[in-house]
């Protein structure tokens, strides 16, 4: 595993969907993993009616950027991996 992209299940910040982060990140403990990780989430930030499919998941991409983060940081703490 070279590269791994974090993504909720609905896109929005990780850690508010359905994803079990405890069984991903101890996953790639156990694999000793030391690769990059991208966060891969979706925020509006346009006033394009093509995206108003997509529900608000975040306020706005600093929230996203700023509690995903956080989140990830939290689950390597905790898995030893940070």
């Amino acid at each position: 595993l070279i590269h791994y992209h974090l993504c909720e299940n609905d896109r929005g910040i990780p850690g508010t969907g359905l994803v079990n982060w405890d069984d991903i990140f101890k996953a790639l403990a156990e694999i000793d993993y030391k690769g990059n990780a991208a966060l891969e989430s979706f925020v509006d930030a346009t006033d394009n009616m093509n995206t108003w499919v997509w529900r608000q998941l975040a306020p706005d991409g600093d929230t996203l950027l700023r509690e995903g983060v956080a989140f990830i940081r939290k689950m390597q703490k905790k898995y030893g991996m940070a």
